[in-house]
């Protein structure tokens, strides 16, 4: 047996007699005594028999301790092309309108944007729906835009077809929903949840009121989170486990976003919704870039929310596949009926990979094949930048989108992996019986 090239030992936070032990491709964590780490030590450098039977059996479970050959970038990428190519799920994200209420000048939406989705376009999906029905057993949809709620007749339209089609023919179906929260008054938000199968719902607060309103703006310039806000307490018994808000940080605001954290605890929605921090990445030509985090900045400042707001870090996810810009069965289809592989990319027509609505020449259909493809053949374990890298099961290649535009791409975990699975055991022993 050899030592997994994903293990990750370290010395328990308050527990110097303690070891903890954490491998990437299993995700597997454990704690062990200092004379066990000794001797799987010995083991690894020996190859003597000085571990256990019980001991040996749980190092190999955990991914610790492999088969002398085995390649584990080869389960890596049996794993991405296992989910990149399975058929048994089709996603889409849906954007009803590009359309939005909200001005803000960081977002990549700029300038002008179709309306309202057509008739004739919903009735394509519905047909284009009917006929994946034959070869999946779960249809996934997160409505999108824009601000999808303008557009709300377009939801309730699509679901409604989505959910009858899925219950005909046995298929698990599920949405989400990315909203600025300003229209998701009660009475919304519970046909949502109880009427059209919504499960997730994200909402973005850019901190507390005097924060928030200097971007989160309506187009003549008045602020939103009083509404938001408003919207959040109303509805706050319907939202509890369905919802999280976002909050982009930048380094304008992120010294006073840890307030928002006050605010939900004043209005009792912290034990209700999830709040966490992400990056804004991609600023608009209307935002100073200057403004913006890199991963690495971006990676203490949430570690440092985590801690002040005293809920537990997110713990590492195994990724097969990154995200759906790289898994075949999943697109989005913008309200003037291109079709897209990253939601980023909406409304660049040049970047489409297909229009539901119209036919189009050879020369088109190679430019759709090339836009596709710049996302579903990529493989991170050949590439140089990846294929050797610790994290590499947890992150699989990060963001296709920055990759392609060649922006950092790497997960916060390449630089807070340690301090994410102290903090996480440390909340985990604090809160256990």
């Amino acid at each position: 047996m050899k030592e997994s090239r994903y293990n990750l030992f370290f010395q328990h936070k308050s527990k110097p007699d303690i070891m903890v032990c954490y491998n990437a491709r299993t995700n597997a964590l454990a704690k062990i005594n200092s004379d066990l780490y000794e001797k799987y030590l010995e083991y690894v450098e020996t190859k003597k028999d000085v571990l256990a039977a019980k001991e040996l059996e749980d190092f190999i479970l955990g991914g610790f301790l492999i088969n002398e050959d085995l390649d584990e970038t080869e389960i890596l990428r049996e794993r991405l092309l296992k989910r990149r190519y399975n058929g048994n799920t089709l996603s889409l994200t849906i954007t009803p309108t590009l359309k939005c209420n909200f001005a803000c000048p960081y977002c990549y939406e700029q300038g002008d944007k179709p309306g309202k989705m057509t008739a004739e376009l919903q009735d394509k999906i519905i047909e284009m729906l009917n006929v994946y029905k034959n070869f999946i057993n779960h249809f996934s949809v997160t409505w999108y835009g824009g601000e999808p709620l303008l557009a709300f007749d377009v939801i309730e339209n699509l679901s409604t077809h989505f959910i009858e089609i899925c219950k005909s023919n046995n298929i698990k179906y599920d949405a989400s929903i990315v909203t600025n929260g300003y229209l998701l008054d009660r009475a919304t938000c519970n046909k949502l949840i109880n009427e059209l199968n919504v499960t997730a719902i994200q909402i973005t607060l850019d901190g507390p009121s005097e924060i928030h309103n200097k971007t989160r703006i309506l187009h003549n310039g008045k602020g939103t989170f009083e509404q938001i806000l408003e919207n959040l307490k109303t509805s706050a018994d319907l939202l509890e486990n369905h919802t999280v808000i976002r909050t982009n940080v930048n380094k304008e605001n992120y010294l006073s976003v840890s307030k928002l954290n006050d605010v939900l605890v004043k209005e009792g929605l912290r034990n209700k919704i999830r709040n966490y921090f992400a990056i804004i990445r991609l600023p608009s030509e209307n935002y100073d870039s200057e403004s913006c985090f890199n991963i690495e900045e971006f990676t203490h400042i949430n570690d440092s929310h985590y801690r002040s707001a005293q809920v537990p870090p997110e713990y590492p996810q195994l990724k097969e596949n990154f995200c759906g810009a790289d898994y075949l069965n999943a697109m989005v289809i913008a309200s003037d009926g291109n079709i897209y592989k990253c939601w980023h990319d909406v409304g660049i027509e040049d970047l489409s990979i297909g229009n539901l609505l119209s036919t189009v020449d050879q020369i088109k259909q190679l430019d759709y094949i090339k836009n596709k493809y710049v996302y579903t053949t990529y493989d991170p374990t050949i590439d140089n930048q990846c294929s050797d890298c610790d994290i590499l099961p947890i992150c699989m290649g990060g963001c296709p989108l920055n990759r392609i535009e060649k922006k950092d791409r790497c997960s916060p975990f390449k630089y807070n992996l340690k301090q994410t699975l102290e903090d996480y055991l440390e909340y985990q022993e604090s809160t256990s019986i």
